[in-house]
């Protein structure tokens, strides 16, 4: 963010007319200072359509330094000015003047347009590398990276349009940190592509200071990304037990509109690997298909409004390894794992409240489903209810929740007979169930119905239970 808005701030500093590279580096220099960035170091060369910055450090109050290797300004028709970067740039600490991130790039550009009151941005490749220690490191490479932003002059209302737009090709990474021998840590994949647009409406009294994030989205900012992650690969070997996930592809989506957010996270076929020093195989738990999805107001403490949730896990299996750990007797059935979790809620709501509780309020709640699968055993369950805000006691006011679940005594049973438990331990489980469920329609079938009153009274399948 505050990177975008010097660049806001020295775009609008440049005249209408045609722009010189002299004069752009002229007005970064400017922008740079006013946010605490001067140069210390710089040799400059006149070129014939241009000039090109070599030996160029520029630090802050902090003592923090930016190390860059070449920047040239090429002067171009239409008033266009073209600003290449060096293969190189390095942030470096302020006492060790190590490298702290150290950024290469090829054929990287910025192409300043003056008449559009824009810039684009493209380059070949980049990879961005963080060495911690000797034996820490986290390298990035993008490659194919277009895109740009545009900024729209002042208006009658004093705000600058903004529209942004980027596109990332293969991003491999590649992330090592083995400084520790009991704990080693190894991380590697491909995000196969990034694409992002957005559009905003910025007062001109903010450009070129610093905005807070919720002032920008009150300012009507919004934007639509998507990310496809490739297969991921992690390897962790902590106190010689490891840890492998392999195969994990998602699609991650952000949206920001009229000052909603929504997230979805789309993934599947992955699994995980675990070994420890006492075993002689895996342990092996595999994914199908995970998807979680969340739309919310960024802040709605003033009225209410909708709050979604939805979490959605498909298939999820375990070896035998891992069954043979759990349950060592083969009496449980070894069926796949399913969970859905939907649910509403109508809340005030503000995502950049520190304190939870003051931050978000529940005023009613809308179970959609709630369906569980596991080790031969189903659940369903829907209800909705208004809440009690403040009232601890009785979260909950007027509301009905109906359920249903079956074979949940053959899973009893089989715990029992796997040795988990013994039948008396069981027996304040079957008494509660007597409670709450009624038979169903057929064997090992249980549905219950269960209402709340405003004045704090329930009902279960029609009794009166307080």
């Amino acid at each position: 963010m505050r990177i975008v808005l010097i660049l806001v701030a020295l775009i609008f500093a440049n005249p209408a007319s045609a722009i010189t590279g002299k004069e752009v580096w002229q007005n970064w220099q400017m922008a740079g200072a006013s946010h605490g960035w001067f140069v210390k170091q710089s040799h400059v060369t006149d070129l014939q359509h241009g000039i090109r910055v070599d030996d160029l450090l520029v630090s802050n109050d902090s003592g923090l330094v930016i190390s860059l290797t070449g920047l040239t300004f090429a002067d171009g028709a239409n008033g266009e000015v073209k600003v290449a970067f060096g293969p190189k740039l390095e942030v470096l600490a302020p006492v060790t003047k190590t490298a702290l991130l150290t950024v290469e790039s090829q054929g990287a550009v910025l192409l300043f347009k003056d008449a559009a009151r824009g810039f684009a941005i493209a380059a070949d490749s980049v990879a961005l590398i963080s060495p911690d220690s000797a034996n820490k490191a986290a390298r990035f490479a993008l490659d194919s990276v277009t895109g740009g932003i545009t900024f729209g002059m002042p208006d009658g209302a004093k705000m600058i349009p903004i529209e942004a737009s980027l596109h990332v090709g293969d991003i491999d990474y590649n992330i090592s940190d083995i400084s520790d021998p009991a704990r080693v840590v190894l991380l590697d994949g491909k995000i196969h592509e990034v694409d992002f647009k957005g559009a905003a409406k910025m007062p001109v009294a903010m450009a070129g200071h610093d905005l807070a994030a919720e002032d920008a989205f009150k300012a009507g900012f919004g934007f639509d990304m998507t990310l496809t992650n490739g297969p991921m690969h992690a390897h962790v070997n902590s106190d010689a037990r490891d840890l492998n996930a392999t195969g994990l592809a998602c699609k991650m989506t952000f949206t920001m509109d009229q000052g909603r957010f929504a997230f979805r996270d789309d993934c599947g076929d992955g699994e995980l690997r675990l070994k420890g020093p006492d075993t002689a195989t895996e342990a092996v738990l595999t994914l199908q298909k995970l998807l979680v999805q969340v739309s919310a107001p960024v802040n709605s403490m003033a009225k209410p409004s909708d709050v979604n949730f939805l979490v959605s896990l498909k298939d999820a299996k375990a070896n035998d390894a891992v069954w043979a750990k759990v349950d060592p007797k083969n009496a449980l059935p070894h069926d796949p794992m399913s969970v859905v979790l939907d649910m509403a809620m109508l809340a005030r709501w503000n995502i950049f409240d520190d304190a939870t509780t003051e931050g978000f309020k529940p005023e009613a709640v809308n179970l959609r489903q709630f369906d569980l699968n596991i080790a031969g055993m189903a659940a369903s369950f829907s209800g909705h209810g208004i809440t009690n805000p403040g009232n601890y006691a009785m979260p909950f006011g007027e509301g009905v929740l109906d359920g249903k679940v079956s074979g949940l005594n053959r899973l009893l049973n089989a715990i029992i007979d796997a040795g988990m438990v013994s039948s008396g331990d069981i027996f304040p489980v079957r008494a509660a169930m007597a409670i709450v469920f009624d038979p169903g329609a057929s064997a090992d079938v249980l549905t219950t119905h269960v209402e709340t009153k405003q004045d704090g009274s329930i009902f279960v399948n029609g009794v009166q239970m307080k």
